[in-house]
């Protein structure tokens, strides 16, 4: 049920509007008490109800109006609705005061019209501050009551939403066209608001009824009188039109222009326009792609009617809202060009696509579109991959609907477009930034080329081809570019590339085969960017060549350098790597432990001696960097090793346990003596990542060890996920448990017995002397230094005294 109050001031138009052919009054109270409803004459109703008005002549809108529309679907008799009315006026306040329940039934669905005034007896109105909120809590408490349609559940399913402003939709043929006619254009006057006969229009056409103006021929802007008619829901007029003038004075063209005027300033006046582009903008921002329809039903949801007008070919002509929570009707040219049908037109799509999917989709063609980077070198540079968007934009499409299943064809496609229009803005700052890297970097490379006099012409090609720098001559200029894209680059006037190089450079085509070319890793090009510096200004500490001292003797920058400066990055990471090493070595240990120490993290010690033969200090360095950039030993391991007299004799055992020499003079490390090494620096910074390629090391080389590493994991380590810790292991726990069994596997090469029997009878006898010696350790040898010195474990305890058990006292008890 839906239940509708309006308030006027009229007290006769409002009885004679309710006596109508096809109503009946079915209860009057303080009108006439003698007569029966059905005998009251029209005088008599209005008598009964002027009355009260003369009690206060000053109140403005004195009469109480009420429509009351059961739904369809509700079949109620007589005495029923009569007891719904009144239950309704008691609780609205009105029980002691006059008032009509007219029964009308000139449409299908039967309602109910209940007129009152609002002045007591006193003379002081009623109050109706509260009246739509009381009016709102009686109607549902009634519908609970009768057990009535809800009026919310119709609304809520979209059927009609202007039923509770009452203003039924007219179908000819079933209504009296003027009376139906009539009700909707009083009701559309009386309760919107609007601004031009356009908007009216619209407004009416919900209902099934149109408007026509009537012009002047002689002059066409004027104005002359209105037609109402009757439309089917195609648009269509069905039946003859009625005159404004026949239905009432308050719907012709002088009142309703002058109406257009009033409510134009109403509507100026208050925030109206500011709420309403508000909510279409809150639709949008939720909905960055939508269609039409979409769009309507969005706005529908929130009580706001959109009506579209279309041209001949299909196009969208203009909108109009229809608010029925303010009461107003605009045109979307009212709310501003950005609300404009053309605007708006713009926004709507194919498919909708709400943000949170966006975002998703965002989410997931960011990773594609990185990993496009990463794995495809022709995307080396950003803006070539966004110029090629275009070309990738089905497969983006494909990829994106793997990855976010729910997303329908067209939706995949709309996110994609819209993530290449976002690229394809950024294209021209990636571009300039792209630039502007490669001018800002690129000559400290080739000043530093060209001052490296070490280097032949074929050498600093290859160095510079691999950074992807290329040349071409254009007349007396040189043009320098990246070989990825030559938009990115610049030019050098009146210059050569042998003058830029500092090498002669022969005539012609300039080649470097592509194995001579090196790859470049991170750690290359910021050794490069340092060295690219003045000397004293090198930031070394920026590069941590302590953490990564394990592989930079296999970095291919450094036979690029010139030798002072690549002296001075190994000397460097000698000196950062011994500190590391000392800050983590425990000082109260004694030579054997120290040495060790030093040993296990690769570090090697040289004998300094003078001219005599007399011992000077010592040097220390990484096993696998030139001596010549070995450090001076601190003082406290000075007089450690001078004290226990670390000679060079002792030097050269060490070697023997640390290198390998093959029949043809190649000296390498030794394959367990490199695997340990690297386990202590993993455990030192606790790197689970060096950990497992540890792991994927032995899993290659020596299936077996590699089962019974993981078996021996297993059985100390928790498996369970249910277990405390299982989900925690870091490398501190593993690496124990793996150096263990690494360094009691009887292997120097770490193969399968029969394969390192086959490898070590490559080495000269004092490199098979070395990994007998190391493959004892952890069964013969307790630790490196026991190695180095030949001290077997037991040793000491054969000369040993046997010592007698003393016998256990028996207790008395």
């Amino acid at each position: 049920m839906v239940a509708r109050i309006i308030r006027g001031k009229d007290i006769v138009g409002l009885i004679k509007y309710n006596e109508k052919e096809h109503s009946s009054v079915l209860y009057a109270q303080l009108i006439n008490d003698l007569k029966d409803p059905e005998e009251l004459t029209l005088q008599d109703k209005i008598q009964g109800l002027q009355a009260y008005l003369r009690l206060n002549p000053k109140i403005g809108k004195p009469t109480f109006h009420v429509s009351l529309n059961p739904d369809p679907e509700d079949r109620l008799s007589d005495e029923q609705l009569t007891e719904i009315a009144r239950e309704y006026l008691e609780r609205m306040h009105y029980g002691q005061q006059p008032y009509l329940i007219y029964k009308h039934e000139d449409i299908e669905r039967t309602h109910l019209h209940l007129v009152s005034v609002s002045i007591g007896l006193d003379g002081k109105a009623i109050p109706s501050s509260q009246d739509r909120y009381r009016s709102e809590e009686i109607r549902k408490d009634l519908e609970a009551k009768y057990g009535l349609v809800p009026a919310g559940e119709k609304i809520s399913k979209g059927k009609n939403v202007f039923e509770p402003i009452d203003v039924p939709a007219i179908e000819y043929g079933k209504t009296d066209t003027k009376s139906a006619i009539a009700s909707v254009v009083r009701s559309a006057a009386r309760e919107y608001r609007f601004s031009s006969l356009a908007e009216y229009k619209a407004l009416l056409n919900q209902y099934h009824v149109t408007v026509d103006e009537v012009t002047d021929p002689s002059e066409p802007s004027k104005t002359l009188g209105l037609f109402y008619g009757i439309i089917n829901p195609a648009g269509e007029r069905v039946g003859s039109r009625i005159k404004a003038s026949s239905i009432g004075k308050e719907v012709g063209w002088p009142a309703l222009s002058a109406k257009f005027t009033e409510d134009e300033q109403k509507i100026r006046d208050s925030n109206v326009r500011a709420t309403l582009g508000g909510k279409i903008t809150t639709v949008f921002t939720a909905y960055p792609y939508l269609t039409l329809a979409d769009f309507r039903e969005r706005l529908q949801e929130q009580g706001i009617q959109v009506v579209c007008r279309e041209r001949k070919e299909n196009t969208l002509a203009g909108l109009t809202f229809i608010d029925a929570h303010t009461k107003t009707v605009l045109d979307s040219q009212a709310l501003g060009a950005a609300y404009s049908s053309a605007a708006l037109g713009q926004r709507f799509a194919a498919a909708t696509l709400a943000r949170p999917d966006l975002q998703r989709a965002n989410q997931e063609l960011v990773r594609i579109y990185h990993g496009y980077r990463k794995t495809d070198p022709t995307y080396f540079f950003e803006s070539t991959l966004i110029q090629a968007l275009p070309q990738l934009a089905g497969a983006l499409a494909l990829h994106l609907q793997n990855q976010v299943p729910h997303l329908e064809g067209r939706q995949a496609e709309l996110a994609v477009r819209n993530f290449m229009e976002y690229r394809q803005k950024q294209l021209p700052q990636v571009q300039e930034k792209e630039n502007g890297y490669f001018q800002a970097n690129t000559p400290p490379l080739l000043h530093y080329v060209q001052s490296n006099g070490e280097l032949p012409l074929r050498q600093k090609l290859s160095f510079l081809y691999a950074l992807h720098i290329t040349f071409s001559q254009k007349g007396e200029d040189l043009r320098v570019h990246s070989s990825k894209s030559p938009a990115v680059g610049y030019t050098v006037p009146k210059t050569t590339l042998s003058h830029l190089l500092g090498v002669p450079v022969p005539p012609g085509k300039l080649t470097v085969p592509e194995k001579e070319i090196p790859v470049f890793h991170k750690i290359d090009r910021e050794i490069l960017k340092t060295m690219c510096q003045a000397p004293e200004k090198r930031p070394y500490d920026v590069l941590r060549l302590g953490e990564r001292i394990g592989g930079l003797d296999r970095s291919p920058i450094l036979r690029y350098l010139p030798k002072a400066d690549r002296h001075l990055l190994l000397r460097y990471a000698n000196r950062e790597y011994a500190a590391e090493v000392f800050q983590g070595m425990d000082k109260g240990g004694g030579y054997p432990q120290i040495l060790s120490h030093l040993l296990e993290n690769g570090l090697l010690i040289k004998p300094i001696t003078g001219r005599g033969g007399e011992r000077r200090g010592y040097l220390l360095g990484y096993h696998t960097l030139p001596e010549s950039t070995f450090v001076k030993a601190g003082t406290m391991l000075t007089n450690l090793l001078t004290s226990h007299g670390f000679t060079p004799e002792t030097e050269a055992s060490v070697k023997r346990l640390v290198f390998r020499e093959s029949q043809t003079g190649e000296v390498t490390v030794s394959p367990k003596y490199r695997v340990l090494v690297t386990l202590s620096q993993a455990l030192q910074r606790n790197d689970l990542k060096a950990t497992r390629d540890v792991l994927s090391l032995i899993h290659r080389i020596n299936k077996p060890l590699a089962d019974q590493i993981d078996q021996r994991l297993a059985d100390t380590l928790p498996r369970n996920p249910k277990e405390p810790g299982a989900d925690k292991r870091q490398a501190t726990d593993l690496i124990p448990l793996i150096r263990k069994e690494i360094a009691e596997y009887p292997a120097d090469t770490l193969r399968e017995p029969s394969q390192n029997a086959a490898l070590i009878r490559l080495y000269r006898p004092e490199s098979t002397h070395g990994a007998r010696l190391l493959e004892g350790l952890g069964i013969l040898f307790r630790d490196f230094a026991a190695a180095v010195f030949g001290n077997e474990q037991g040793e000491k305890e054969e000369h040993r005294p046997e010592q007698k058990r003393k016998k256990r006292r028996r207790p008395r008890w």
